[in-house]
């Protein structure tokens, strides 16, 4: 088993040296072995696929686990601290945080608090629903055509990213939540699946 330390600063002048220090006596008190450093500068308007987080998950292997000073070092949004957990659990990964002293590990207290972040994460999607509603309503009163323009068929977003796609389904991320990662609709990402589907047939 490895103790991975992940550590994020946003910008060049920070410094990740009390998130080490944190992290370094939580393994010590939960007898873990003394982490691994994965340290990075990113901000969390970036994605995290697009972040070291994503390659650190890619890599551990069942029964490591992933160690963070606190959770917003992972993500500023519910939705993808959610992903970020579930996509551990399913490649049997735990995740500390140290600040909340939370353990998600599969345990009923780790599945209680995932249900709490779900709902969480269910309300701030009616919230971005309705913000882009609002958006989209404010555009179309303006006169402003919505939807890809008539002829503009060929290559989506969605292209070349077959094994982004598996790699998430396998991690067991929903659908909707691929669409959102790719910036496309459900209905894209379900009609890609089932022509990988038939095409593989």
């Amino acid at each position: 088993m490895t103790t991975l330390a992940y550590l994020r600063v946003s910008t060049d002048t920070q410094d990740a040296a009390n998130q080490w220090n944190e992290i370094v006596r939580w393994s010590a008190s939960h007898d873990l072995p003394y982490p691994e450093r994965v340290e990075e500068t990113a901000s969390t308007k970036m994605h995290w696929q697009n972040r070291a987080i994503a390659q650190t998950l890619a890599t551990a292997t069942a029964g490591d686990t992933i160690v963070v000073a606190e959770v917003s070092r992972l993500a500023r949004s519910t939705l993808e601290v959610l992903e970020i957990v579930n996509t551990a659990l399913a490649r049997g990964i735990t995740i500390h945080i140290v600040k909340t002293a939370i353990v998600f590990d599969g345990s009923m207290g780790a599945k209680v608090t995932i249900t709490i972040l779900a709902l969480a994460a269910e309300i701030e999607r009616d919230l971005i629903r309705a913000r882009t509603k609002s958006a989209l309503d404010t555009l179309k009163s303006q006169g402003i055509k919505l939807g890809r323009p008539v002829g503009s068929g060929g290559k989506t977003k969605i292209d070349g990213k077959s094994q982004e796609i598996a790699r998430l389904l396998q991690a067991g991320v929903a659908q909707q939540a691929i669409a959102r990662l790719l910036g496309v609709s459900r209905g894209t990402v379900d009609r890609f699946i089932k022509n990988k589907e038939r095409n593989a047939s």
